[in-house]
Formats: structure tokens, sequence, C-alpha cells
């Protein structure tokens, strides 16, 4: 769904979006009935509606809670949403709409931002998630489209460091994620030891992250979180680095980044033979 941001980049991006609560060039009045309807929407979704329902039932709700888009761009949500009250009759099918919808706030933007496609990021996920492309945004493009994307996902809008699109098979990162994996994989870059080894670390771990929301969209963040730290390592062998390098990598991602996550984005199956474990015939964690 969405990857949070590690602990130390945290401070940073909470300035930022101090600085950017101030600037803010994209708010007016039409933005700010923007975000109250993504919101009314965000809170339908998250309700399930239409499970057992007649369609006019739901659709009576939806008019209810959510009503009329408040702009053109927009307007194709409630059609999409609508389409949940005829086809989803599951968790699964509504996820699958909320899914949609927020794939559509990312073509919504997409074709006016500058983007650049990634495809080294691409490759060095290619075990995890298969032909998935990399896109990664600027700062004043990403930051609107974090902030609407967070109200659906019903996530706080400071903490975006990444999201997933599996109806496009795509990951979408900010250039503060993206530069040092570009550095990483396009290089020799191997920060040792200092605050930007944990920038790196948690990158990578974002973009195994998003990865495996590609892989199972259905999964939970807990389930995700744990796989794309044990992931970390060998996406750092797989670049052609040393394996005392990966294992440094992984193990900041796990001791100074997992323990910092959200409580739905951890959990104790989460461990050298747990549950979760990706090789439990090992004794190597993560």
């Amino acid at each position: 769904m969405k990857k949070l941001i590690g602990p130390l980049a945290a401070l940073a991006l909470m300035a930022a979006a101090l600085a950017v609560g101030v600037w803010a060039p994209w708010h007016s009045d039409t933005r700010e009935r923007e975000l109250a309807w993504l919101q009314a929407l965000s809170r339908w979704l998250a309700q399930a509606p239409g499970r057992g329902d007649a369609f006019y039932e739901c659709k009576a709700h939806f008019d209810e809670v959510v009503g009329e888009a408040p702009s053109e761009r927009l307007r194709p949500t409630v059609r999409i949403a609508l389409g949940g009250c005829a086809t989803a009759a599951s968790d699964t099918g509504w996820l699958d709409i909320e899914w949609a919808v927020r794939s559509y706030l990312i073509d919504s933007r997409f074709d006016d931002s500058t983007t650049t496609p990634e495809p080294l990021l691409a490759a060095a996920i290619r075990d995890v998630a298969a032909g998935a492309r990399v896109h990664c945004w600027l700062a004043e493009d990403w930051e609107p489209l974090a902030e609407e994307w967070g109200i659906v996902a019903r996530d706080e809008f400071f903490g975006l460091a990444g999201f997933a699109d599996p109806p496009r098979h795509a990951i979408h990162l900010p250039r503060d994620a993206c530069e040092p994996l570009r550095r990483f994989f396009a290089g020799s870059y191997m920060p040792y030891l200092n605050e930007e080894s944990l920038t790196l670390a948690e990158a990578l771990a974002t973009l195994a992250h998003e990865g495996e929301h590609l892989r199972d969209p259905y999964a939970s963040e807990a389930e995700v979180e744990c796989y794309s730290r044990q992931e970390v390592r060998g996406i750092v062998r797989e670049a052609g680095r040393r394996a005392g390098y990966a294992n440094e990598m992984a193990l900041l991602s796990w001791d100074l980044g997992y323990p910092h996550m959200p409580a739905d984005y951890r959990t104790r199956y989460c461990r050298d033979g747990g549950r979760l474990d990706l090789h439990p015939k090992s004794r190597v964690w993560p």
C-alpha cells in the first residue's frame, strides 16, 4: 500500500512538511473541497459498503456520505467507487476498488508532473516483482499526490516515502528515496556506518516494500514490511556488493528501522523462525 519513512528521515521530512504548509502553492478553495471530499470517500470505502446490499442502496449511501465530486479531475473516482456497488462483495473486492481509486489519483497527475522512469531500480527488485516499473517524482509534484493518496489510504501525509500501484504494476517514489538508490545501483556508492548508510538501507527497504505490494496486493502491511526487511540483503548482493556490506544494510534496516515502524507494520511473527521467516532453515536474520 505505502511505505513510511525511517526515523532519521522523518525529522527532515517533517521540517519540509512545515515549509510546504507555509508555501503550499496547490492550496485553493477548490483544493480544500477536493481534500474534504476525498476524506469522505475514504470513510465510505473503509465501511466496505454494499456487501449484500442492492446497488441502489449502495449508491444512495454513497450520495449521502460522499456526494458529487468537487472538480472535473475527481469525477472519474465516482464511477470507480460506484463500480464497487455493482461488483464488490468481499473485503478483497473492495480493496480492489480502493486500489483502483488510488491508481486513478496517480494517473490524474502523472502526465502533468515531472517523473523519470528508473529501469535500474526496477531491475533491482525483479525477484520480488518481475516486470514492475519504477517512477521517481520531484518534490513539488509528489507532495500534493502523496497528500491525496495518504487520505484515501488513511495514513499520515508526511509519512509517505513511496507507494505501489498494483493496477499499473508500478512503484512511485519521491526524489529523496530515489537519489541514494540511483547512486547505489548505478555506481560504487557504499556509505558505511553513518547516517547515509541508514538512509540507503531504508530506501532499499522501501523499494522492496512496494515491490511486495505488487507481488501480493492483499497482504497486510505487517506481512509486507517483514518480507521487505528480509529482502534487503539479497537486493544488495544482487547489485554486486560483498556479503559483509549486504549484512550491514540488512542489520541497519532491521535494528534501526523496523522497531520505529507503527504498530500495524510490525508483528511478533516477524522473527527468526517465525511464521513470516522467508528462510526458516537458515539462522541468518533478517
